[in-house]
């Protein structure tokens, strides 16, 4: 009875304490609806991991100084961290300026023991917790640390090793983790695979911030600066910055004309756009008139990374490319051509259910692809030319027929939305070379279907035209001379 009296009393004593803590810190600093909603993610929902994906201004410091100060004060001996992209980042952000050695100002002497140190930019507590700062390049020092918690600021500048060694750390006292950032110029990023982590862990919450979400933020002022942004051809800066959408550097973003639909977190398209359409709907079209098509499986083979097939549907006429289907296998065990060539055939048949009609391409550099596709199945394929020294001109082809609506991409085909939403040059202006498996493999179908420019005048075959009268019609006629057909037969001829 006397033990169960003590823990009574000693929660009643714990209880009282938090709630002078809380009374504290409130009076001192009062978060808005949208720091509201992440701290109660952590403090009354209990979940572990927070990831904020927020606008400029949306007071993610100010957040991060009142999570650190609540953790470290309501409980003893609690290890703190706050981690900038660099050292000097971290100091300038929130050491020099104040924001965290005097986040409780005049209450600091009632919690703080002695002054907060300048050398090694701890902040030390009567109960034995303490708060530092540091940098992401110091990932070396973190290594094997046992923290209570931790905060991330600015995560997409962070070094790639920081949150790979802190991970495991983070499970001997089951510490909380908020990551705080605006988002990347693409979502080939560990910012952006940190974030899909978290909204798919069961003690996850992933949250967006955009800048408008702080009442303390004008909307005349945001309104201008939008106005601005657009009128200098900085959209994306606008949607990234501001409205913390990841989209891709307009500047440097080769396929910005591109219009695609947003990815939900589990992987699919949320919706469809101009660009990207419902499966049924462009089968629909190939199942209309099948003859009007030539059909192309094209392969980027590869042994030991990633095995790109794109499978796509070329209309004879008014040559519009459909991107049907896609096999994007990362897997090193399942890139072999016995594993690739049956699916191939199985996605082919679903789409068109006649082997006689589909073309095989493959990049010549991957003769071996080939040789064992004949060896064990004694299926021939066509070799494709990479036409290395016209990669940017095939390149602006593609996006001749994006802008003209002559390309459109199945919702089967994630993986090259991907890949084209976030194919860009370097700050030289040269060609990735990462990520480009299934964009290599549209090089290899324009090759293939003799697809350079956009018709100079559309070809329309209404339905009522499909079986031309003997009488012939004149405007049918005038269509087919302005195509220039015999220049086109030539120059493929001549290639």
């Amino acid at each position: 009875m006397k033990s169960r009296s003590l823990k009574a009393e000693q929660i009643q004593t714990l209880q009282k304490y938090l709630a002078i803590v809380l009374r504290d810190l409130a009076s001192i600093w009062k978060p808005h609806a949208g720091q509201l909603e992440v701290g109660h993610a952590y403090f009354f929902k209990g979940l572990k991991k927070i990831f904020v994906r927020c606008g400029r201004k949306f007071g993610k410091t100010e957040l991060a100084c009142y999570l650190l100060y609540r953790i470290a004060m309501s409980r003893p001996n609690q290890h703190c961290y706050y981690i900038a992209p660099t050292y000097k980042q971290a100091k300038e952000l929130i050491w020099e300026n104040g924001r965290l050695p005097h986040f409780l100002g005049k209450l600091g002497a009632k919690y703080i023991e002695g002054k907060p140190s300048e050398t090694e930019h701890r902040i030390k507590f009567k109960n034995g917790s303490f708060i530092k700062i540091d940098g992401s390049e110091n990932y070396e020092a973190y290594r094997g640390i046992n923290p209570h918690a931790i905060v991330y600021d600015e995560y997409k500048d962070f070094h790639p090793k920081f949150h790979e060694g802190m991970e495991p750390n983070l499970a001997t006292h089951e510490a909380p983790i908020f990551i705080f950032g605006t988002p990347p110029d693409t979502e080939d990023h560990p910012f952006c695979r940190t974030e899909t982590g978290v909204q798919r862990d069961t003690e996850g919450a992933a949250f967006k911030m955009p800048t408008h979400t702080s009442p303390y933020i004008s909307q005349k002022w945001l309104d201008n600066m939008k106005i601005t942004l657009e009128a200098r051809g900085e959209w994306h800066v606008w949607m990234r910055e501001y409205m913390a959408e990841i989209v891709p550097s307009g500047a440097l973003h080769i396929f910005p004309m591109l219009e695609v639909p947003k990815v939900a977190p589990n992987g699919k398209f949320d919706g469809h756009s101009k660009h990207v359409r419902p499966h049924a709907e462009l089968q629909e079209m190939v199942n209309r008139h099948p003859k009007d098509y030539t059909y192309h499986a094209v392969y980027d083979p590869a042994s030991t990374s990633c095995f790109g097939v794109l499978f796509a549907a070329v209309n004879k006429r008014t040559k519009q490319v459909l991107c049907l289907d896609e096999i994007y296998e990362k897997n090193k065990n399942k890139t072999s051509s016995k594993q690739i060539w049956p699916k191939a055939w199985a996605k082919k048949l679903a789409i068109l259910n006649r082997r006689d009609m589909w073309r095989d391409v493959y990049d010549y550099a991957a003769a071996w692809f080939a040789n064992e596709i004949k060896d064990e199945y004694g299926e021939g394929m066509t070799p494709c030319v990479k036409d290395l020294k016209n990669k940017e001109v095939r390149l602006s082809s593609v996006k001749d027929f994006i802008r003209e609506g002559l390309f459109l991409i199945s919702d089967k085909c994630p993986m090259l939305v991907w890949e084209m939403r976030n194919y860009a040059t370097d700050e030289d202006g040269k060609l990735p070379k990462k990520n480009d498996h299934l964009i290599d493999d549209v090089r290899y179908l324009f090759n293939d279907a003799h697809l350079r420019t956009v018709p100079r005048t559309r070809f329309r075959m209404p339905e009522d035209m499909r079986m031309v009268p003997e009488e012939g019609f004149p405007e049918f006629e005038e269509e087919v001379d302005a195509l220039d057909i015999y220049e086109e037969i030539t120059e493929e001829f001549y290639e």
